[in-house]
C-alpha cells in the first residue's frame, strides 16, 4: 500500500473493468467467427450446428452476451414455445442464425443457444403430435358434419 503524507492510499486501476469488457468483446467476436463457420457449413453441405453460450470456455459474462446480441441484431421471426418452461426462439439479423433461450417452469434461465439452421428443431412439429392433430381434426370435421345434418344443412 502506498502512502500520501502518512495517509494510507490504495491505488485502484480503472483499466481493469475496461480490460474485462474489451476481453468480453474479443470473446464475442470469436463466437461470431464460430457462427460464421457454422453458416458456411449450412450453406455448403446443409449442416449447421448449435453453440451453447453457457458452456463455452472461457465463457461470456453479461457484457459479452450483450455485445454478441448487439452484433447479431434482430431478425423477422420471433416464437415462444410453452412446454416444460418457456423457450424463446428469435431469428437474428442474419437469416438461419437463431438465438434461443430456455427457462424452466420456475423461470430460471437454463440455456442460451445459437442455432445455425434453416429452422430450429424445437419449432418443427413432431410426427406423433401431427398424427394426434390429424385425429382431432377428423373428429372435429365428423362432429361438425353431424351437427349440420341435424340442423337440416347439407
Amino acid at each position: 500500500m502506498t502512502t500520501l503524507a502518512g495517509i494510507p492510499v490504495r491505488v485502484v486501476h480503472r483499466l481493469a473493468a475496461r480490460d474485462r469488457r474489451t476481453g468480453q468483446a474479443q470473446r464475442a467476436s470469436e463466437v461470431l467467427a464460430q457462427i460464421g463457420g457454422l453458416l458456411d457449413g449450412l450453406l455448403e453441405c446443409g449442416e449447421g450446428g448449435v453453440i451453447d453460450l453457457r458452456a463455452i470456455e472461457p465463457g461470456l459474462d453479461h457484457d459479452g452476451l450483450a455485445c454478441l446480441e448487439v452484433a447479431l441484431g434482430i431478425g423477422e421471426v420471433h416464437a415462444t414455445v410453452s412446454a416444460t418452461g418457456e423457450t424463446v426462439v428469435r431469428e437474428t439479423g442474419f437469416p438461419a442464425v437463431w438465438h434461443i433461450t430456455h427457462r424452466d417452469s420456475s423461470g430460471s434461465l437454463r440455456t442460451i443457444l445459437i442455432d445455425v439452421s434453416w429452422c430450429p428443431e424445437i419449432l418443427h412439429s413432431q410426427r406423433a403430435d401431427a398424427e394426434a392433430g390429424q385425429r382431432r381434426l377428423r373428429a372435429k370435421l365428423v362432429s361438425e358434419q353431424a351437427a349440420r345434418c341435424s340442423d337440416g344443412l347439407p
